[in-house]
């Protein structure tokens, strides 16, 4: 039994390991922001208890180094983005819109947001492609 423990002790602590460093803390730059970022999960809340829900094939945004972004969905598909403390904005170029996220983490592979202007749970992960 002991043997046992200690082999799936093991095999968590290095499957752990592996996360951690593909998942990896970074300061928020334009650098750090730089690249394609997909959807793959959000927490939302439509007026009742709020869950996690996976998205299959999810939008992208695509940030570039020149404070440029694309995006794939129907609204806001491209503009100019600034970065102030943890706070993401977004000039839509096809709108006069300001949209604005709150960046609650951002790794090496994993960009969790929400949106400023939510008034129940909006939480968007996306992964870096």
């Amino acid at each position: 039994m002991t043997r046992f423990i200690l082999i799936f002790s093991l095999v968590i602590l290095s499957s752990c390991s592996k996360e951690s460093e593909h998942f990896e803390m970074v300061d928020l730059s334009v650098q750090t922001l730089t690249g394609e970022w997909q959807l793959t999960r959000k927490y939302v809340s439509p007026g009742g208890e709020a869950i996690w829900e996976n998205v299959k094939n999810g939008p992208v945004y695509k940030f570039s180094a020149d404070n440029t972004f694309q995006y794939s969905e129907e609204h806001c598909l491209s503009g100019t983005y600034s970065l102030n403390d943890d706070t993401l904005n977004l000039i839509c170029s096809d709108s006069d819109d300001i949209r604005s996220y709150h960046i609650s983490e951002i790794t090496t592979g994993s960009l969790e947001i929400s949106f400023t202007g939510c008034i129940e749970s909006c939480i968007y992960y996306y992964e870096k492609r």
